[in-house]
């Protein structure tokens, strides 16, 4: 039993995505910088459909790890995140 407990939190730990981008709050979404969640959000369908970018934004958890510091810094990511909160918000 445990042993199936332990196969189901590795299941789990291994859809764990991790948004880079800056935090957003528009009527779509609001999502912190590096909120980790245990899978995508519910309504990504319809997000990415508005703004296809934000694909790029959620990253799997184990990417996170040794690349902070270039994400933090990265001005490809922060164009990325303004062009989504600019879509979401209902601006081309």
């Amino acid at each position: 039993m445990a042993k199936v407990k332990k196969e189901e939190q590795e299941s789990s730990k291994d859809k764990r995505v991790v948004y880079v981008g800056k935090s957003i709050k528009t009527p779509y979404i609001i999502i912190n910088r590096f909120s980790v969640l245990l899978d995508y959000p519910k309504n990504y369908s319809e997000i990415s459909e508005k703004a296809p970018e934000i694909k790029e934004l959620f990253i799997p958890i184990v990417e996170l790890e040794g690349n902070i510091k270039i994400i933090k810094n990265s001005e490809y990511i922060k164009k990325l995140s303004n062009e989504v909160e600019k879509k979401l918000r209902g601006g081309n």
